[in-house]
């Protein structure tokens, strides 16, 4: 651009005025072939703070800042003396000690036999922009409620050499630190009092950490620390210990006051890791670990840990390996209904045929329904195969009735989940009453829950049955009763388990079966595995049965098998009950019920 100009200059006959416009724009010096400054307008004298009579005669180096090492301007004198244009940015000193930054332009000036006799600068004082990027930069860095390190910022420290000083990095240890049950106060108190409270125990960590040492946040309630300075190895739990100690202590929100504890984990920075993030992940590795075993719990990364994680790693990998190998597949699992004594309803359940571990269920791939990305994929999987497979026993007979699929949050973040369920059903002549969608209270726990919510609306208004999985295991789930769009309910399997045993299992999934009809919804339990079992359900008068006794999972070429199966159990159970009750009535009449059985036999 300033070629450019130059050129124009020259090619215009109004010289002076061409002149005055880059007098007002520019700073230009001129220099002969050594360097020495033979001229500089006003415009770069007023840059630098020197007249031009301080500079005349001079180089450039009086201008010279340190900032820059010696092979910048051995490139760019190379660049120059080569008859080439040198452009750059330079960071130069002015006469009262200010540093400032100009956008440079070095041109060579030849005379008509090409030599080269002196050269042209051409500078714009760019010290504003500079100064405002590296203001962002830093903000960037930096957590705005907290004022300390964010995780981009602690990483750059950790990848500067944070711990390299000699014998520093022995003893210098990343802690990743997670308040417990943080969510309550933001939900309690309103999430002003939530920010107040991370300000009290960012001052509080602030207090006990020594010199040398850093406090982060990494968003949340997630604080990271870098620690150990001044701490001997074997010092650094016993140091943790008394920080959660300070942590512990009551903190002022308003007119009551609140207790937080937290959950800590850790890696030593020489623990072999390549890098920041590397290094952030084995702390994060500790602290859910910590966060596993309760809260209010010191963890420190360990071999096992990562061993664990690389597995999980790699079962992750296969996982979406497998998605496009066609080694996942859809499972059914008939629901019964105890009056009718008819399979009404199947649970499309996920199964993964791996090549090595062969057909495993998700407790063994738990991991890989924790990936967003995978879980949202499987879960569209699930649900194309399902209805495919329920249009096609439509069409030949197998089966009439409903198919249940359990939702994740993940099947609500990604395009709308109504509109991909309304297109498949459309693609086989189905509408959308034959479909159930199962949700548990974990999906409502999520600060994005009224996404979840609207979304549950829609579904229930185009006409899908929306039911609530796992049942009396969350802590609010009768809250949920009233507040969702549900028309069923389905028992843990928890409850279940015990119920032959009395007691409060009992009690508990009568007064579930209960309420449940006083509100208008049915009731699924699942987990039935006796005979016992079934009847103490069929006597609360419980909807429908689900469970090994009656029907296990199976692909969807076993189902009519494990209908027939289901079928011929609960009216085998039916006659046995009959003939039980039969018995007993003979028992009170003798004669009548001796002469029945003659007859009957």
């Amino acid at each position: 651009m300033v070629a450019d100009l130059v050129s124009l200059v020259r090619a215009d006959h109004d010289f002076d005025f061409w002149l005055n416009a880059m007098d007002q724009v520019m700073g230009l010096a001129i220099t002969d072939l050594d360097g020495v400054i033979t001229y500089v307008n006003p415009k770069f004298s007023a840059m630098c703070g020197y007249p031009a009579a301080e500079l005349v005669g001079r180089s450039h180096r009086v201008l010279n800042s340190g900032f820059h090492p010696p092979a910048f301007f051995r490139d760019m004198h190379t660049t120059i003396r080569s008859g080439s244009v040198w452009s750059g940015t330079i960071r130069d000193r002015a006469r009262n000690g200010r540093t400032f930054w100009v956008a440079t332009t070095i041109l060579p000036q030849l005379d008509r036999e090409g030599r080269i006799y002196g050269f042209v600068s051409c500078r714009f004082d760019i010290t504003r922009e500079i100064e405002a990027g590296e203001t962002m930069r830093r903000l960037a860095r930096v957590d705005p409620l907290l004022g300390v390190l964010n995780r981009l910022g602690l990483r750059e420290h950790i990848e500067a050499g944070a711990c390299k000083e000699p014998g520093g990095s022995a003893d210098c240890a990343l802690v990743l630190l997670d308040l417990d049950n943080f969510k309550s106060v933001n939900d309690n108190f309103g999430h002003q009092a939530g920010d107040r409270l991370l300000q009290e125990v960012a001052a509080r960590l602030s207090m006990v950490l020594h010199v040398g040492d850093v406090l982060s946040r990494f968003g949340g309630d997630e604080f990271a620390l870098v620690v150990g300075h001044s701490l001997e190895r074997c010092d650094i739990e016993h140091f943790l210990a008394d920080l959660t100690s300070v942590i512990e202590v009551p903190i002022e929100i308003g007119i009551t006051q609140v207790i937080m504890s937290a959950s800590i984990g850790f890696t030593f920075l020489d623990g072999g890791a390549s890098n920041a993030e590397t290094l952030i992940g084995h702390a994060d590795l500790a602290l859910r670990e910590a966060k596993r075993a309760g809260g209010r719990t010191i963890r420190r990364v360990t071999p096992e840990l990562l061993q664990d994680a690389r597995r999980r790693s790699n079962l992750i990998l296969d996982a979406r390996q497998g998605l496009g190998r066609a080694e996942f597949e859809v499972f059914y699992q008939p629901i019964f209904d105890l009056a009718r004594h008819e399979c009404v309803s199947m649970e499309a359940l996920i199964r993964w045929r791996h090549p090595l571990l062969g057909l495993i269920g998700p407790a063994v791939f738990t991991d890989v329904l924790r990936n967003f990305e995978l879980v949202s994929a499987i879960g569209r999987f699930v649900r194309r195969e399902m209805i495919q497979a329920l249009g096609a026993w439509r069409r030949s007979g197998v089966f009439s009735g409903r198919i249940a699929i359990n939702l994740t949050v993940a099947d609500f973040k990604t395009t709308s989940l109504t509109r991909e369920l309304l297109h498949l059903l459309h693609e086989q002549g189905l509408d959308a009453g034959c479909i159930i969608l199962e949700v548990t209270e974990t999906m409502f726990l999520d600060q994005k829950d009224n996404v979840v919510r609207a979304e549950l609306a829609r579904l229930a208004h185009e006409g899908f049955e929306i039911a609530f999985d796992d049942f009396g295991t969350g802590f609010a789930s009768l809250t949920h009763l009233k507040e969702l769009p549900l028309s069923r309910l389905k028992i843990d399997r928890s409850f279940i388990a015990d119920l032959e045993n009395g007691g409060c299992d009992r009690d508990i999934v009568g007064g579930i079966i209960d309420i449940a009809h006083r509100l208008g919804m049915k009731v699924v339990a699942e987990g039935i595995e006796t005979t016992m079992q079934l009847e103490i359900l069929r006597a609360m008068s419980c909807d429908y049965a689900q469970g090994f006794l009656l029907a296990s999972p199976v692909c969807g070429c076993d189902v009519p098998s494990e209908l027939e199966r289901g079928r011929l159990t609960l009216r085998a159970i039916a006659l046995e009950k009959k003939a039980q009750e039969a018995g007993t009535a003979a028992g009170k009449d003798g004669g009548s019920a001796n002469f029945a059985h003659i007859t009957a036999a």
